[in-house]
């Protein structure tokens, strides 16, 4: 959200902002219906009602969102620094892998995601995250050339003990200060409760954005996630129909009133045969013609559109076969290698901001760092075949980088512990040898005479 350079948070800008973003909100509840699996199919009503009507929902953009999360962040970051230790702690403390993981997830879905960077309660204070939901929070930049943030909001329903909504609490915060207000309607001029100094040094919530659009990764296949949705339906209401279908009879009559009609279905179901009819009659269902090759063509089709547009490849699909070679599998991942790296940019902008705020509460209380001098390294979360790689790795690369990418392959939390421990289990291997070395006579000796003959 932009407004002008130096604008303060006063009630009315408030309101007005306010304003602007509900009408985002009809967006972002879509987006998040489609990732519960309550697609628009579920409403779709049938012209005729004694006519099926299947809603099947195929959960495409929940697969998305699982992929692209996962591919860009399941692997926690990895921090590197001349002096991190302190901010190696502070991530520990606060859990900021399953963090990053919610974050890229709200990414996924609504194309924006906001958390909330504060301190513990005392006595043992830290650095806290908190994910924010996008659809009661947003950030206000200047409309400078490098926009600023200039103050941010969250705001929630307010409820009674007894469960009752008593409308709005607005948390607002700017550099300095956090201001609580209350707000009767969403519309109406939100009333100044308290304020107190947050300590944060600048705005304390921190907008990500999947893009530059700042869109959601399946929000532009919405329309072919219904038509797939469509297709399938109708293909079920096409079997039921097709089950269903009318018997028709020619030239002969089955019952001489409706009064029959049980009697007579019921002898065809069990029995299965027809008699005394005419030579001229003819009995056939009334059915609709199924052509499911050409169905099954279009759902093919919309499903590769689907993957296409998205850049979530289908990894069930039989171009993922286990004897795929790796530069095939590289290529079959090429768009999602690409999609990571637009969210990796994008969170690595805001991660920069994250960080700037926590090394301030750090610093109050002694335990500051350079955030200017911390690397941040992403992990594709792709099966790795390591061993085609490992030759050319242990001829190209140090000792410390391959037990990083190990470590992080198994979960190994302190590489430079790891690489302590196996320089110890060298040093007492070479003990070892020398022991034997020194105690033995010449290697190679036999338990014969000196020709190798025994006796």
């Amino acid at each position: 959200m932009i407004r002008p350079a130096g604008t303060q948070p006063t009630p009315e800008v408030i309101r007005s902002c306010i304003q602007d973003h509900q009408r985002e909100i009809p967006r972002l509840d879509r987006l998040y219906r489609y990732y519960k699996g309550e697609h628009n199919i579920m409403s779709r009503k049938a012209d005729n009602p004694l006519a099926p009507n299947n809603r099947v929902v195929a959960p495409n953009a929940y697969y998305i969102t699982t992929v692209a999360n996962g591919f860009t962040f399941a692997n926690p970051l990895a921090y590197s620094g001349d002096s991190i230790d302190n901010l190696v702690q502070e991530n520990k403390l606060a859990k900021t892998a399953a963090h990053d993981a919610e974050i890229g997830e709200d990414l996924s879905i609504f194309g924006r995601a906001y958390e909330l960077v504060y301190m513990s309660q005392l006595p043992s204070q830290h650095v806290k995250l908190n994910h924010l939901d996008p659809r009661g929070s947003f950030v206000v930049f200047s409309n400078e050339i490098d926009p600023e943030p200039m103050f941010a909001v969250y705001y929630y329903r307010e409820t009674a003990v007894d469960g009752r909504e008593n409308g709005w609490k607005l948390n607002v915060y700017d550099g300095a200060w956090l201001y609580l207000y209350h707000l009767s309607g969403l519309y109406d001029l939100p009333e100044l409760e308290s304020r107190m100094p947050h300590y944060a040094g600048q705005v304390p919530i921190v907008e990500y954005k999947n893009n530059d659009e700042g869109i959601g990764d399946y929000e532009r296949v919405l329309t072919l996630i219904d038509a797939y949705d469509r297709l399938q339906s109708d293909r079920l209401d096409d079997k039921d129909q097709f089950v269903d279908a009318i018997l028709a009879v020619y030239g002969a009559r089955l019952m001489d009133d409706a009064d029959q009609a049980p009697e007579v279905v019921k002898l065809l179901h069990d029995y299965k045969i027809m008699d005394d009819l005419d030579k001229d009659a003819r009995i056939e269902y009334i059915k609709k013609a199924l052509d499911e090759t050409s169905v099954e063509v279009l759902r093919q089709a919309i499903k590769s559109d689907i993957s296409k547009f998205s850049l979530v490849p289908e990894l069930t699909d039989e171009n993922f076969a286990g004897n795929a070679s790796g530069v095939a599998m590289e290529f079959k991942t090429l768009g999602l290698k690409w999609l990571a790296n637009i969210k990796r940019r994008m969170f690595k902008k805001s991660l920069d901001r994250r960080l700037q705020v926590m090394n301030s509460y750090m610093t109050k209380l002694g335990r500051g760092f350079d955030w200017t001098d911390v690397d941040i390294t992403f992990d594709d979360a792709l099966p790795v075949d390591v061993m085609s790689y490992l030759p050319y790795a242990k001829d190209t690369l140090s000792r410390k980088t391959l037990v990083s990418f190990f470590a992080n392959k198994f979960g190994v939390a302190d590489v430079e512990k790891e690489l302590v421990q196996i320089a110890q289990e060298q040093a007492d291997a070479d003990r070892r040898n020398k022991t034997l070395f020194d105690a033995g006579g010449d290697f190679g000796e036999s338990a014969g005479g000196d020709d190798g003959s025994a006796g």
